[in-house]
């Protein structure tokens, strides 16, 4: 792919591509952003963490112009923090969802409307669940435990369900009855074993996020490139002209795109360098 030279957006995701395993970008990454702004070309994170959990790993001066969050339920001004763009789920959608969860007593979690969607409101239903309880324990200061009795419903950015390997089974039967949302299957960033379902209004997703913005900026999909490495970045995959997963990807994601070096070895800059 050498010579290409119409790219006019690229976009990445975070965990597991842009960043390394212990959650640092690399040197050679870094450098290729500040490329990617020298030759005028948008750089845009589409990331499934939050705002606050994205300022966590990410300095405010980091050299990008977009970040979609939250699996693209929110887009920001990067450099000026300004927030352009929010979706949630209505009450009464996220009421009929988190029933149909409690009846089969999977594990959910109901993140609050943009920008408080650090916030979460939870059901645990007692089986062994460790991941569930790790990011319990994590966000300890911002989530609350609740019964199905004193369940409270609100509009709300995502409802996030999380399956151990008990349970796996459950997920494609459960995602097949939900109808008017968007869900998205995640393999847990915690412990790599776990299945998250992530469930938002039906027109959220980061290849949605990326369309919307090339729309805003007079971008045609022809000039747009994206890199991923798992099931939560396929429909950024499948809406960029260009798309690449890195090495440590899941096997299907690998066998459907474009393969580079691991998110070890800077796949990111090794991508991008073949084009531009």
């Amino acid at each position: 792919m050498k010579g290409q030279k119409n790219i006019k957006l690229v976009a990445t995701d975070l965990d597991g591509t842009l960043l390394n395993d212990d959650h640092k970008i690399s040197t050679e990454n870094l450098d290729m952003l500040k490329q990617l702004r020298e030759k005028e070309i948008i750089r845009v994170v589409a990331t499934g963490r939050s705002y606050y959990s994205f300022i966590k790993v990410i300095p405010t001066d980091f050299p990008i112009d977009y970040l979609a969050f939250s699996t693209g339920a929110g887009i920001m001004e990067w450099p000026s923090k300004q927030l352009i763009y929010s979706r949630y789920l209505k009450a009464e959608k996220v009421e009929a969802i988190a029933r149909m969860l409690s009846m089969e007593k999977v594990d959910f979690m109901i993140h609050h409307a943009i920008p408080d969607n650090h916030y979460f409101d939870y059901c645990r239903f007692g089986y062994p669940n460790p991941d569930f309880d790790r990011r319990c324990n994590y966000y300890e200061d911002f989530s609350q435990a609740k019964s199905r009795e004193t369940l409270r419903f609100f509009n709300a950015t995502q409802i996030l369900a999380i399956f151990p390997l008990e349970k796996l089974q459950l997920f494609d039967s459960l995602a097949e009855t939900m109808k008017g949302v968007k869900v998205i299957k995640t393999t847990s960033p915690l412990d790599k074993q776990s299945l998250w379902m992530e469930i938002f209004p039906p027109e959220v997703s980061k290849g949605k996020a990326i369309e919307w913005l090339c729309d805003q900026e007079k971008i045609n999909v022809e000039e747009t490139l994206g890199i991923g490495n798992d099931f939560n970045d396929i429909d950024l995959l499948r809406s960029t002209q260009y798309s690449y997963v890195v090495e440590n990807a899941a096997l299907p994601l690998r066998q459907e795109f474009k393969a580079t070096v691991s998110n070890n070895d800077h796949g990111f800059a090794e991508v991008i360098a073949n084009h531009i």
